[in-house]
Formats: structure tokens, sequence, C-alpha cells
């Protein structure tokens, strides 16, 4: 692939400003192009499509931000949006008699399927994001409250039909820094987002995400030690089909010790210390 891109920005002691168009093309690689038959299952054939087009992705992102008050408070908006051309997709086409492909020069068995690829045009989304930024000062602490919306138009095949999913994210975050000693680090975060999603094919998906997480950096414990944790929980409910709930827990620890006159590093960690997950 290949980008190129072009960048205005603005700024002063109060405010600033900048936006960003950047274009980039994506090749298909070898296995799209290549019009051999894969009938290594003859009744799931795969090929390639050597007629697909390079895509192109366009991006664009605006971000503007403002200092509030003389108390550093600051607001910002992040826009993005993205617009992508020829967009391969896989694409399945089914035979119920036996079938002679000309392009192939293959005859397809019957009650058979050949996955294939083609280009569809329509992809498009975009993302906006208001955040609000405020220094806690008694507790040497910066606190940061995110609102934002995400917007999906996806076309692709279900099987020979073109349908197109259409998905909503609306989402807000909550994200406390505390530098509480040069040395002692906490970090605290939650997410709280729900996807909604739907297609033309009568499909409906609905689910909730729930997210939350600490971090604690000890950067020096008696001269050479330090400490590294991180917890977090996700909590996700399904409304659609499947109706699904998912509970899940990780604790991840890093011990370590500098040596060699605090030039050299050792360091023990631990992952998924909880090992708890659990689905209704």
């Amino acid at each position: 692939s290949s980008a190129a891109s072009d960048v205005y920005k603005r700024q002063d002691i109060t405010k600033s400003w900048s936006a960003a168009y950047r274009l980039h093309n994506f090749a298909p690689n070898i296995v799209q192009l290549r019009p051999q038959i894969d009938n290594s299952n003859p009744y799931m054939l795969r090929s390639g499509n050597p007629n697909l087009k390079q895509s192109y992705l366009h991006s664009f992102l605006f971000n503007c931000n403002r200092m509030l008050g003389k108390h550093n408070h600051t607001i910002g908006v992040i826009i993005n949006a993205s617009i992508r051309q020829h967009s391969p997709v896989a694409k399945t086409t089914y035979y119920n008699a036996e079938t002679y492909l000309p392009e192939l020069q293959y005859t397809a068995p019957a009650h058979s399927s050949l996955i294939s690829f083609e280009n569809v045009e329509g992809y498009w989304d975009i993302k906006g994001k208001l955040i609000w930024q405020a220094p806690i000062r008694s507790i040497k602490s910066k606190y940061t409250l995110s609102t934002g919306f995400n917007y999906e138009h996806n076309p692709y095949y279900i099987g020979e039909n073109k349908t197109t999913t259409r998905t909503y994210a609306p989402l807000i975050e909550h994200f406390l820094l505390c530098n509480l000693t040069k040395r002692l680090k906490v970090t605290i975060s939650a997410n709280t987002h729900y996807v909604h999603s739907i297609n033309t094919e009568n499909y409906t998906g609905k689910t909730f995400y729930q997210t939350a997480g600490a971090m604690l950096d000890i950067s020096q414990i008696c001269k050479y030690f330090y400490l590294s944790s991180h917890y977090n929980f996700i909590f996700s409910r399904d409304y659609g089909i499947n109706k699904e709930i998912n509970r899940n827990h990780t604790l991840n620890l890093n011990v370590g010790c500098k040596v060699l006159n605090r030039k050299g590093d050792i360091s023990i960690a631990a992952q998924d210390l909880l090992n708890s997950h659990r689905t209704f």
C-alpha cells in the first residue's frame, strides 16, 4: 500500500486546531487475484478474481482544543471520517447442478459452492468525540471525560446476495491519572458503550459493553526494585440472537530489579492471574 497526505494546523496559547486528509491505496494480494481453483474440498471451492481493482481509502481528521478559564480546563473535539472505494469482499456462489466455469476451466460438481472476491462500493464511517479535561491539584491528578458516537456503513455479500450493515455505537469514557509521588502513579479508567447493528437481511445485533481498569506503577522500591500491576474487567451483554452475558477479570503483574549499577534489568511477569471468565 502507499499513502499521501495533507495537514493544516493553527494554534495559539488558548486554542488550537488541525485538519488532515490522507489517501491510502491497497493492491489486491496474489491469493485474491490468482484465477486458479483450490479444490482441496471439491464441494467448497475457492479461487481468486483477476479482475479485482485496487482499493482506495480516503481519511479525514479534524481536531480542535480550547482552554477554558484560569484553571487549565480544556475541551476538545475530534472528528474522524473515512470512505473506501472498490473494497474487496468475499462472495459465495452456489451450484445446484454440475456447472462448467469457462473463466477457470473447471467443472463445479452439483451441490457445491465457489468462494471468490468482488469489489463493492459504499463503505464509509465517521467517528466523533467530545473530550473535557480538568486537573485535580489536591491529589496531583488529571480527570478526563469523553463522550462519542461512531457510525459505520459496511457493504458485503452473504452468499450471492449483497447486503449492508449499519452500525451505531455511542460511548462514554472516564479516565483518572494520579501522580501521587515521583515514584507512584495510579490510573483508573472506565468505558461504557453500546453497539447496535442492522443489515438489509433483517438481522439486528444489540450488545452492551462495560469495562473498568486500574493500573499501579511504583518506579522504585528499596532503591533497586519496581512494580507494575494492571487489572481489567470486561462485561458484555448480548440482546440479539445469542442472549449471552460475559464477565471477564484479568490481573497482570510485573516485578523487576535494577542491576549492574541500574544499567541492567531483571523482571518477572505474571499474566492473567485471576483467570476468571464466565458466560451465562
